[in-house]
């Protein structure tokens, strides 16, 4: 299966992402589902969740490498 053709560099997407924060809850977070069926990026009230999308990735990178 090929790559889809990306017209959008990665901070281009993050900023996206970020732009497209509703303001639901506390932030985002990024997590691995609670059912084991993959990783989640969101908007969430669960405590962890900071302002930026970048702080969200970054946290959990952080924590999987500590």
């Amino acid at each position: 299966m090929s790559k889809p053709t990306l017209v959008m560099t990665d901070s281009q997407l993050l900023d996206a992402l970020q732009e497209a924060t509703t303001g639901y809850g506390k932030g985002w977070i990024f997590r691995e589902s609670y059912n084991g069926r993959g990783m989640r990026l969101h908007e969430t009230i669960l405590d962890g969740a900071v302002p930026d999308v970048r702080e969200a990735i970054f946290n959990f990178v952080k924590e999987k490498n500590t």
